[in-house]
């Protein structure tokens, strides 16, 4: 994992990952003291999917790099 960062708005919010395989990015943080302690924590707002996952890849729809 390269970058991780986490920003709320209101009751929403939004992850950043830059990682190389983010099946394996999710693997390690799944056993992670901290994200346990995260999850935990962001409960009673986090949404999950039907597998218990809190995070899903969303569509980029613009990218700027200098």
């Amino acid at each position: 994992m390269q970058t991780y960062s986490i920003f709320m708005h209101g009751n929403t919010l939004f992850a950043y990952m830059e990682v190389n395989d983010f099946t394996e990015a999710m693997r390690i943080l799944s056993n992670h003291p901290a994200n346990k302690k995260w999850q935990e924590y962001m409960a009673d707002i986090l949404m999950t999917d039907e597998q218990g996952h809190s995070m899903q890849v969303i569509p980029e729809v613009f990218h700027f790099h200098a």
